[in-house]
């Protein structure tokens, strides 16, 4: 089925539609200048957008370069060990060794969860507060310079 009127099926008065008709059948003169003016304002509105294409690509380029760079120092500054997995004493594995890995070995050894032998830290052979000890001082430690 066509959904598109006919002539006949539109409702407007005889005479618009006999002008309409009449209009669409003559020319009319529009002078070059008020052409262009017009021309020149479609374009303003309706024109593509007035920033540029090469302009659009170098900003997702910047975009995604800083990007880039925000994630490479992201992972280089997560303290790590040398092997390329967490720090030992990073024991609830956030890529920081702060007051909450102490917390949690003392969780650990409180409740005699048999704690990872590298967390004996201290050396003694055993996983107990002075290792949890260990973590804090290494946790609230001052830089070289500072003062308490």
């Amino acid at each position: 089925m066509n959904n598109v009127p006919r002539d006949e099926d539109l409702k407007a008065p005889t005479r618009l539609v006999e002008a309409l008709r009449q209009a669409a059948s003559e020319r009319i003169f529009v002078p070059p200048a008020i052409d262009q003016v017009i021309l020149k304002a479609a374009e303003q509105r309706f024109g593509p957008s007035r920033r540029s294409p090469d302009r659009r690509v170098w900003w997702w380029t910047a975009s995604a370069t800083a990007s880039a760079v925000l994630v490479a120092v992201a992972l280089v500054t997560v303290q790590r060990s040398p092997n390329g997995g967490f720090a030992v004493e990073d024991v609830n594995r956030d890529g920081q060794v702060d007051i909450l890995d102490a917390f949690a070995l003392a969780r650990k050894v409180q409740q005699g969860i048999s704690a990872d032998k590298k967390l004996d830290l201290n050396g003694d052979g055993v996983i107990d507060d002075k290792d949890v000890a260990t973590i804090a001082g290494h946790a609230v430690k001052l830089e070289h310079g500072g003062r308490s």
